[in-house]
């Protein structure tokens, strides 16, 4: 009798045990840090653009919905911009989204999304989106090299599926 009592304290230990490293695992939200780490950088609010900065920016490309991700809606442009030593991702203003769970912003490294679930490694995490509608932009830090991205994605961290993306246009 007290050896099953025994085994069943031990297994219930081993359930729990398991039972939170799967919580805990589930509920990681940052990868392990490595070269090619997604990295974030909190969101940048809308300013005014100085006056005396020179300011550029690439052709806006239309967001389209990725085959196969459950979602029918997203719409607006996404292009980038420099202010000065700045780069920025603007999501213009007729930017719209359908609402979702920990929704985020990232450049993805393909120029075409086929499938909507991304790869660790394949995206680098630009921030939190701020709203599911209008223009709103986001800081791209200084040591991401923009040729390494072909596009920029509407991505649930929590469900890994892809709401919608652009093409960052190269000019």
């Amino acid at each position: 009798m007290m050896n099953r009592q025994r085994s069943l304290l031990i297994a219930i230990g081993f359930l729990t045990f398991l039972a939170i490293g799967c919580t805990a695992e589930v509920s990681q939200t940052e990868p392990a840090a490595t070269p090619e780490a997604i990295a974030s950088t909190p969101p940048v609010t809308p300013s005014a653009a100085p006056t005396t900065a020179q300011t550029s920016e690439s052709s806006g490309s239309p967001l389209v919905v990725v085959p196969n991700s459950g979602h029918s809606q997203i719409s607006g442009t996404a292009r980038t911009i420099a202010e000065g030593e700045k780069r920025y991702l603007v999501l213009d203003k007729t930017f719209e989204t359908e609402s979702g769970p920990d929704l985020t912003v990232v450049l993805v490294r393909s120029p075409e999304l086929t499938s909507p679930q991304l790869e660790e490694g394949s995206y680098f995490l630009l921030g939190e989106l701020q709203a599911n509608s209008g223009e709103q932009r986001y800081e791209i830090p200084s040591n991401v090299n923009l040729e390494d991205f072909g596009s920029v994605a509407i991505w649930c961290r929590q469900f890994n599926t892809t709401f919608g993306y652009a093409n960052l246009s190269k000019s």
